[in-house]
């Protein structure tokens, strides 16, 4: 089960409040989402892998060795289209998630949407200045968080 500090990176993305007991009542077992309070399956079993929800109310999954995204209604936010999600806290500012497809990264939000398309080999944190370092091939350059070029692809180094 996941723990309350596990999900302490995660904060609502809208007015909304949330109450995080709700999200980790539900256990992800077998492919599903298990509800111990209704000892029943509150999303019935359909992946290969299950992830424990966060603060949003947003899983990741996995059928076939492909990951998305649902909500607590098992609708997909995000299709399983992706070789791996990161989590929304890691890589970038809050409500972004770092993704890989065939090889190339990218950063999608909490509302599912791609905002840095799939085109890096490999993407670097978001540091405090908005600025992250991406490589392509052997070349350096800099992304904002809209994902706009702000140091083209062509360096050897960027320290």
């Amino acid at each position: 089960m996941t723990s309350l500090a596990a999900l302490a990176c995660f904060a609502p993305h809208d007015s909304e409040s949330r109450d995080i007991a709700t999200w980790v009542e539900w256990l992800p077992i077998e492919g599903g989402y298990f509800s111990p309070e209704a000892k029943d399956f509150a999303i019935t079993p359909k992946f290969d892998r299950t992830f424990p929800f966060d603060i949003h109310g947003y899983a990741k999954v996995a059928l076939n060795g492909k990951y998305g995204v649902i909500n607590t209604s098992g609708e997909s936010i995000l299709p399983l289209d992706f070789n791996q999600i990161w989590d929304f806290c890691y890589y970038a500012p809050e409500g972004y998630a770092l993704v890989e497809r065939e090889g190339k990264r990218g950063f999608i939000n909490t509302k599912g949407e791609v905002v840095v398309p799939p085109q890096f080999d490999e993407i670097d944190h978001f540091e405090d200045d908005g600025l992250a370092q991406v490589r392509q091939g052997e070349k350096y350059g800099l992304i904002n968080i809209h994902g706009e070029i702000i140091a083209p692809v062509q360096f050897d180094s960027i320290d």
